[in-house]
């Protein structure tokens, strides 16, 4: 999946933020750094779903997989 990302000058270099993931920000010194740190940050947040996702308890029900393209 991919995701946008709002990326502004700032007086120490960029910051990054995911609109769809409000939690999801980074910064750096510059472009290509703040792009790769945010993506680090994304790529973080979505494993901790997944693995509070496995935590929850679904004895009885069923669980799908699907894919969202916007």
């Amino acid at each position: 999946m991919k995701y946008k990302i709002v990326l502004q000058h700032s007086d120490e270099g960029f910051t990054a933020y995911c609109p769809m993931l409000p939690s999801c920000w980074a910064d750096g010194n510059t472009e290509q750094q703040t792009l790769d740190n945010v993506r680090q940050v994304i790529y973080e947040h979505l494993i901790a779903i997944e693995n509070s996702m496995e935590l929850i308890k679904l004895k009885g029900k069923k669980v799908y997989e699907i894919d969202i393209f916007i």
